[in-house]
Parts: C-alpha cells; structure tokens; sequence
C-alpha cells in the first residue's frame, strides 16, 4: 500500500506503466458504487468505471511528480483558482480564527504577495469567476450571516460587498460564466437541501429558484462545449457525484458520475476540448481523485500521487496547464499547487 507523504513524491513511471499495459486505475476508497438518497431513476446500473481515455501526463517539470506550498496562504477551508487578465488568481477563507478572505495572483513564475477583501468574512470556501473584464468573488456570511455575498474587482479595487437578494445558504456558492450571464448555485440552509440558483446580467441579480438535486455541500459549475455543466455531491449518505447540463432552454435529468465518490465539494475546469472533474475522496479517504472526458464519456479516475487534504481542492486552466490548489490534511492549513501538462 501506498505511503502518503505531505512533501510529495510518488512515481508517475508507475502510474503511466500500469496505464500502458491496461491496468485498471485506482480507485478511491469510496469503493463500491454509492447508494443514494436523491432521486435514482437515472442511476445505471452496476459499479466500476466509464471507458477509459488517455490521461495527461502529471506534471513533466520534474519528474517523479512534485507539488509546491503557496509561501504565506494557509486556510482551513478549500481555496478556489480562476484566470483573469493573464494570471491566475487564488481566494480563500483564512486559517482556523481567521474568517477574512485572502486573495493573490500568480504570473505562471511566482505569487504575489497575499491581500484581503476589505471587510470580508465567510464560514466556508469562495469562488471566483471572470465576466466582463471584471474578476468576481462569492462567498456565504460568516455565521450566523447564511446570505451570500459578492464583490468585483478591476485589476485595482475591489468593490463594496453586497448580498445577493433572498439568497441563503449552508455552504459556499459555485459561479460559472455562460450565455453573457454569470451563473450562481447554491445549497439551500439547513434543511433545505436543495439547489439554488441566480443570474447577474452585469447589472442585477435574478430572485433565485430552486432545481432538482439534492447535496449536503456546495456544487461546481462550468461552462463546457456550449453548456453549462452542474455538478453537486449527493444528500447526507449519498455521497456520489451527480451532473445536469444546461443547453440555455432546459437542464438534463441528473446523472451520477459512474463508481466515483466525495465527502465534499466537486470541482470542474476545461482545458482545450476536455472537461475535468476533481475531488477529495470520501470518509476518511484524503486523496485528491480526478477524472476527464474521452470522446464524451469520463475516463477512469486517478488519485494525485501522494496528495492529502481534508477539503475540496480547486482547478483551473492556465498557460495550457491545468492546475491544482488544496489545502492540508487534518490540522495543516497549508496551501499547496501543482499542475498537469494536456
């Protein structure tokens, strides 16, 4: 059995030969295909996993993959990763006492220095998405504040917080751009298990409704082949990874992605003409397991070589790389990146 190692190590050779020679990939040990308490008249039937693409390769700058911590960023939620005016930028809720929201960019060399949304706070991981030459953050109040809240940023200020109307949540949101909209979900609170969702035409925010699907944690969103792709964990003991696409008319019946699942949030990007799905793996399983689609079906999933977490990681796009960011296992605060080369 594998040894997990905070510092990195691992061999991609290993993972590339068994891949080559028709192994099956690992799998998580989330084991058996998951039971479910949402609706599972689409559920297929039987475990395993989807047909199998070719993987990219793990990060070829040097070989046996390696990972780095981001000097002076340390949270005790999952950060969120996205591209805005050719940088890659990184938000996150602060460590254990520390309920700001930090921020930085990385040019693809080094990380700026680490700063704050002014007179932000939050209980749970924030997001980012890009719309209209504008970098936009999200995130849920500080409890007992269940509103969820956005600011804009111009490549100088930031500007003052506002609540989206008759919004609540348990969690944090999820923001994608699509059809010259952004988009955002959410869980409901407390009991309301359900998934919410908004509009921002630039100018105001749609009163949210409700959808089909049920989770126990924040969903993931993007915009992928000219659709908007949802994904969300299942509710309480479901712990599978569920998926509806949006044509801009109507929502597909949900979906599970086959013989995956999380004890956390989802995580979705697109490089070039794939999809990729990340998360951490369930229970007491701390890898971070990701998958991608290959000729429309997602391939078998594959753990990042001696990663831990005890979160949802982020994943985003950049400079033709797909990068990676999460925090430590357990009581390790730590952020951490790598990435993966297409």
């Amino acid at each position: 059995m594998r040894t997990w190692s905070r510092w990195g190590g691992g061999s991609r050779a290993l993972l590339a030969a068994a891949l080559a020679l028709g192994a099956p990939a690992a799998c998580s040990r989330s084991g058996s295909r998951p039971y479910s308490d949402s609706t599972s008249a689409d559920r297929p039937e039987g475990g395993g996993h989807s047909p199998s693409g070719t993987p990219p390769e793990l990060d070829a700058a040097a070989p046996p993959f390696s990972w780095l911590p981001i000097e002076g960023s340390a949270s005790n939620r999952g950060p969120s990763l996205e591209v805005f005016r050719g940088k890659l930028y990184l938000v996150h809720r602060g460590p254990e006492g520390d309920s700001s929201i930090a921020w930085r960019s990385y040019d693809g060399g080094t990380w700026g220095p680490p700063r704050t949304i002014e007179g932000s706070a939050t209980s749970a991981r924030p997001v980012l998405v890009t719309f209209h030459d504008r970098l936009y953050a999200a995130w849920k109040g500080i409890d007992p504040d269940v509103g969820v809240w956005w600011s804009s940023y111009d490549g100088r200020t930031w500007t003052p917080q506002q609540v989206i109307g008759g919004s609540g949540t348990s969690s944090g949101p999820a923001l994608a751009m699509y059809d010259d909209k952004i988009y955002a979900f959410w869980r409901g609170l407390k009991a309301d298990a359900r998934l919410w969702m908004s509009t921002f035409d630039g100018k105001a925010w749609a009163e949210p409704r409700a959808r089909e699907g049920a989770t126990s944690a924040a969903p993931a969103l993007v915009a992928f082949d000219g659709k908007l792709d949802l994904f969300w964990r299942g509710f309480e003991r479901d712990a599978a990874i569920w998926r509806s696409t949006f044509d801009g008319a109507a929502w597909t019946p949900q979906r599970p992605m086959e013989g995956v699942a999380t004890g956390a949030s989802p995580v979705a990007a697109v490089l070039g003409s794939n999809l990729y799905v990340a998360w951490k793996g369930v229970n007491d399983d701390p890898a971070i397991w990701w998958s991608h689609t290959a000729g429309g079906a997602f391939s078998n999933q594959l753990p990042l070589p001696d990663v831990q977490t005890s979160s949802s990681p982020a994943i985003a796009a950049f400079e033709g790389r797909l990068y990676l960011a999460w925090k430590g296992r357990g009581d390790d605060p730590t952020l951490y990146y790598a990435s993966m080369s297409p």
